[in-house]
């Protein structure tokens, strides 16, 4: 037939091929409509599938959000409860041999247990955090019980990081003075505060666990004006003394001289506790040094 088409002859009017080339159109009608249905019944079980599992996955991800709502407040109830744990690692030894300072300070720590001494601490570092919020005052590390502070730097607030830290120094001391051990009741904490001012190199160190990191002559100062400094009193040096005279809030008085490691007398002095605290209008300082005042407590 397909030939006949293609010679496309011209015949006159014949029944026989009319009937046959109905009867092929209808077959060939009826093997489209098989096909269209076949492909019909494919792209709707495609669609069923994939509208299953979108079903699926939405079921899947509220069932998810649904139980994270509910398992996250036992979860923060955990968290919460193993980091008060974290610094709970000190142990009691039976027996042991070491060179004591006999100290007041020295001596309290001795009737103290381990986990005790942790939470003395814990207490008193939180003391600290919560007056050097007021202040513009960075903290730079804890050592042990040493706490170092700086003013100054990172960002620079001209001359005023002497009167910044001094005004920390001050309230800290009055904030342990008044402070009780829960296990030291009737005891007063007592602390060493010193200062000093003057140049030091500063930077980030370390690479596993980076730290901004102090160093100089400075520093080395402050740690021995805080060592040789009385308790629950502030020991600052000639330097910061002199950085303070711009300053008419605060009172010192003189103590004398100390010999430092640095191969130099420092000629110190003592602040006196005063009612009046005052803040300065932040300026700008000079650009080529790092400049700053740093002040080391020990309790």
């Amino acid at each position: 037939m397909r030939e006949n088409i293609l010679e496309n002859n011209s015949t006159g009017p014949s029944v026989s091929a009319g009937i046959r080339w109905f009867e092929n159109m209808t077959s060939y009608i009826n093997i489209l409509k098989e096909v269209s249905d076949s492909v019909g019944n494919e792209i709707v079980k495609l669609l069923d599938s994939e509208s299953g599992l979108i079903t699926d996955q939405v079921i899947l991800s509220v069932s998810i959000m649904c139980l994270a709502v509910l398992l996250f407040p036992i979860i923060l109830f955990l968290v919460v409860k193993l980091t008060k744990q974290l610094q709970v690692f000190a142990d009691d030894l039976k027996s042991k041999t070491k060179r004591l300072d006999i100290e007041r300070k020295r001596s309290e720590t001795l009737l103290c247990t381990p986990l005790e001494v942790v939470n003395m601490l814990g207490l008193v570092y939180q003391n600290y955090d919560n007056v050097l919020d007021k202040y513009d005052v960075y903290k730079v590390e804890t050592i042990g019980d040493a706490y170092m502070v700086a003013s100054g730097l990172p960002q620079r607030n001209g001359k005023n990081h002497v009167a910044e830290i001094s005004c920390f120094a001050l309230e800290i001391v009055e904030t342990i003075r008044t402070l009780r051990i829960p296990h030291l009741e009737d005891e007063v904490l007592r602390i060493r505060t010193g200062i000093n001012s003057g140049s030091v190199v500063a930077g980030v160190v370390g690479h596993t666990m980076p730290r901004y990191c102090l160093f100089g002559d400075t520093v080395n100062v402050a740690s021995r004006m805080e060592s040789s400094s009385e308790p629950l009193k502030i020991q600052i040096s000639d330097s910061s003394k002199s950085a303070l005279e711009p300053f008419p809030g605060f009172i010192t008085e003189e103590r004398g001289f100390i010999e430092v490691k640095v191969c130099f007398n420092i000629h110190f002095f003592s602040i006196l506790p005063t009612c009046v605290i005052f803040r300065c209008d932040n300026n700008i300082f000079f650009l080529y040094i790092v400049c700053g005042l740093f002040i080391i407590c020990k309790g």
